[in-house]
């Protein structure tokens, strides 16, 4: 097959997909009754702190947020039996957005979740695509290891990649909307951290302006409603612990670490060495981009550089933040133009990647990092490319003029 025109080759992704995500949902996810999975946490997993922890803010007992033992108690009461720990690990101001998911029941929360979530990634995804790509690509897009991930795990990685990817794709034509959702990303700064030398070297003054009001209108509101307190709770206790998880790199969570600084840190490296190893990354990387991003010309290639890049330079990182970096494999899926049969399997490996590195941590082999800087260094290539081109279009023209 030398075009994606049918369904044969989304069909045999999606089965690999699903037989990847099948393995590790029966192991770590299934359903075992009383609404907990195998692993004795509650179905949906993480979604606990989104649903538990605006009701707890809203009660007056958010004082409980950064108090690692009495939170763990706390969740545990309001679903109904004890659970596994869980910490919140969120800036105060998601309390605010996140508050109507915390109203319904838990499970018809999750639903709610989960069903909007989705559904605004995939509109947002899609826009990238032809008219007469879209559905195959919103069955990609549904059915990709780092979606089925975060349906699973009840993460927030629609909500990042649909904020990062909206962002992007308005950037050249409404600066200001673009800002506003960079704001919305501070919900999780890690992983927007090229994006500032980005907006600079491109003199997005209204998108940079926008951002920096969302996010003081986001603090000041917070603080406004729940005092100064969390702020500072959050700034110290919260951030020091999620520090201290780098350094312990233990439990099951370091199966779905896909950093740079994770996989030094499978390979048995300490953490000065995976943070130094980090830091050599993201720097270059970081630099590069800045360099290479005024030069793109397609939306789709600047949403690669950039998504590659953001990959490569936090150390915090994890399967189900590679929703936008599986939108970027998809979209390279189902291009209007025909595809290299070895473009076809790159970027199919890619949209696979964040379930393939969940087996790679557990045997103690960081694989993300290669993906990652494999669709970057293809980013800098085809840029190259189609600069080239372009250079080659302007001599012709000037040719035939003379």
């Amino acid at each position: 097959m030398t075009r994606l025109r049918g369904w044969g080759y989304p069909v045999i992704l999606a089965a690999m997909s699903l037989y990847l995500v099948g393995r590790i949902t029966w192991q770590y996810y299934w359903p075992a009754g009383g609404g907990l999975d195998v692993s004795g946490h509650q179905i949906g997993r993480d979604f606990i702190n989104i649903w538990a922890g605006p009701q707890l803010a809203f009660s007056g007992r958010g004082q409980l947020l950064f108090d690692f033992e009495a939170y763990h108690v706390a969740i545990g009461e309001l679903f109904g039996q004890p659970l596994p720990f869980h910490n919140w690990g969120a800036a105060p101001f998601m309390l605010i957005l996140l508050r109507p998911f915390s109203l319904p029941p838990y499970f018809v929360a999750l639903a709610l979740w989960t069903i909007s979530t989705l559904g605004i990634y995939l509109a947002v995804a899609a826009c990238a695509l032809e008219r007469e790509r879209r559905l195959q690509g919103v069955v990609l897009l549904t059915l990709a290891p780092a979606s089925l991930i975060n349906v699973i795990g009840g993460q927030n990685g629609f909500v990042t990649a649909s904020l990062f990817l909206g962002a992007f794709l308005v950037l050249d034509r409404r600066q200001r909307l673009a800002g506003a959702l960079f704001g919305l990303l501070t919900m999780k700064p890690h992983l927007g951290l090229v994006v500032p030398a980005v907006l600079l070297i491109s003199r997005a003054w209204r998108a940079i302006g926008a951002a920096i009001a969302v996010v003081a209108i986001l603090v000041i509101v917070s603080a406004a409603t729940f005092g100064i307190e969390p702020w500072r709770d959050f700034l110290t206790i919260t951030s020091a612990y999620q520090a201290e998880l780098l350094v312990w790199f233990q439990g099951y969570y370091i199966y779905m670490m896909s950093s740079v600084y994770a996989a030094v840190r499978t390979f048995g490296g300490n953490p000065d060495l995976a943070m130094a190893v980090q830091l050599a990354v993201a720097v270059p990387v970081i630099i590069i981009t800045t360099l290479a991003f005024p030069s793109a010309g397609s939306r789709v290639l600047k949403v690669q550089l950039v998504a590659s890049a953001a990959a490569l330079t936090t150390p915090y990182l994890f399967q189900y933040d590679l929703t936008a970096l599986s939108a970027v494999a998809v979209w390279r899926l189902l291009p209007s133009s025909e595809l290299t049969p070895g473009n076809r399997t790159f970027y199919s490996w890619v949209w696979l990647s964040p379930a393939l590195t969940f087996f790679g941590n557990v045997l103690q082999v960081g694989l993300l990092p290669l993906f990652a800087f494999a669709v970057f260094v293809a980013a800098l290539r085809d840029i190259h490319a189609e600069r080239s081109g372009a250079r080659l279009l302007v001599k012709s023209a000037s040719l035939e003029v003379a």
